[in-house]
């Protein structure tokens, strides 16, 4: 019998047994999730299925911090924006693991076998990569502590979503003290980049930004007026 993907299921909820997560699945990827404290971690498995097998993707961990995604979800709501990049707020796929062997990725799965060799792998990469990233990343100044020593490239993989609202939104709400800088380069930068405008993967976001901090913007414009006068 054809190896399917009900026998993958079985075979991932078995082999990955993780305290107080819930297991479920959607269209492309199976998970395990816990929520406490408005706090979400989750671990998602991709994959690839071919005609009687399937390949498993590297395990991609994620927190949801309910606190400022209700906050943009409620303006993408109000905009119709379709292109929002998720729900989450960080995510790390822990690409370069000393104890994980990547090779076993490659592996095609069509049976037990075959899905011992790969789910080992993604059983270390649980234990030596998400885990500890779900320790580390419990508040939104937890987050923001990493964000201050990341480069442009470094953010773009870590903050999940659109990057240029969930910044300085992150920053607002733990009162950072480089709040306002945040957001007057992030307004210059939705300014200078025309994409953001016009393209069907940016459209309006310019407009959640301007509406979502418009009192801070006008606080930052008349303190600009007065430093000029």
């Amino acid at each position: 019998m054809a190896f399917n993907k009900k026998d993958l299921e079985i075979f991932l909820r078995n082999a990955i047994l993780l305290d107080g997560f819930k297991f479920g699945h959607d269209v492309t990827a199976f998970y395990w999730q816990k929520e406490a404290d408005g706090v979400i971690n989750r671990i998602e498995v991709g994959y690839r299925k071919y005609p009687g097998s399937f390949y498993l993707h590297t395990p991609l961990a994620m927190v949801k911090f309910n606190e400022m995604e209700d906050i943009i979800h409620e303006y993408i709501q109000k905009y119709g924006i379709e292109n929002s990049y998720g729900e989450y707020t960080i995510q790390s796929r822990f690409r370069d693991l000393p104890e994980v062997d990547y090779s076993k990725f490659d592996i095609e799965i069509h049976d037990e076998a075959s899905f011992n060799e790969v789910v080992t792998e993604v059983n270390k990469i649980i234990e030596y990569g998400a885990m500890p990233f779900f320790e580390k990343f419990k508040t939104l100044q937890d987050v923001n502590k990493s964000l201050n020593e990341m480069d442009e490239v470094e953010i773009s993989r870590f903050v999940s979503g659109i990057v240029g609202i969930k910044i300085p939104l992150i920053k607002k709400l733990i009162n950072a003290s480089d709040f306002k800088d945040e957001l007057l380069k992030k307004k210059e930068w939705y300014i200078d980049r025309e994409e953001f405008k016009n393209h069907r993967h940016f459209k309006d976001h310019d407009l959640v930004f301007n509406d979502l901090f418009s009192e801070d913007l006008r606080e930052q414009q008349v303190i600009m007026c007065q430093n000029r006068g």
